[in-house]
């Protein structure tokens, strides 16, 4: 699997997070079901949602042990209402080396498992200090739970940029 490299952003998400470790699948799907429950109270939001991963986020406590954050949200045109329970993230413009999961949701962890298990570390690409993120559209069935799912880690350029 070889990415296609993009530029993307800036944007803005509104959504709800939490703290996980690596493989906790089972609760990131948790979070989703939570968040598909109230994802209509977001004002301004774009068709189209995101899966975003970062290291920490100042609204989302990290419970000892958890190595990420992760939010279940909408991009939006303006954060200016954000519903109780929700936070808002900001993904700056940047490059991304950009995958294309296609099958199950519940084998996306093979795909994240070969995007930073083997090919970051035989790319020679680094990694740029910026979430990483899923983007969902209408290429993916939420009730079947199969399609492609776009995954975005964000890189830097020749220029160290």
């Amino acid at each position: 699997m070889q990415p296609k490299f993009v530029t993307r952003g800036p944007e803005v998400a509104v959504g709800m997070g939490g703290s996980f470790t690596q493989g906790d699948t089972e609760k990131i799907s948790a979070l989703w079901h939570r968040f598909v429950q109230q994802m209509a109270e977001i004002k301004n939001s774009k068709p189209y949602s995101l899966g975003v991963c970062m290291s920490s986020h100042p609204d989302v406590p990290k419970a000892a042990g958890d190595t990420f954050v992760y939010v279940a949200a909408l991009p939006v045109n303006e954060a200016s209402e954000v519903p109780p329970g929700m936070v808002v993230c900001h993904i700056p413009q940047a490059k991304y080396a950009l995958f294309t999961h296609k099958g199950a949701i519940s084998d996306i962890r093979h795909t994240v498992e070969y995007i930073w298990g083997t090919w970051i570390p035989e790319s020679g690409c680094q990694l740029l200090d910026a979430p990483d993120f899923e983007l969902y559209d209408e290429r993916f069935d939420p009730q079947t739970g199969i399609g492609e799912v776009d995954i975005y880690v964000p890189i830097k350029d020749a220029s160290g940029n």
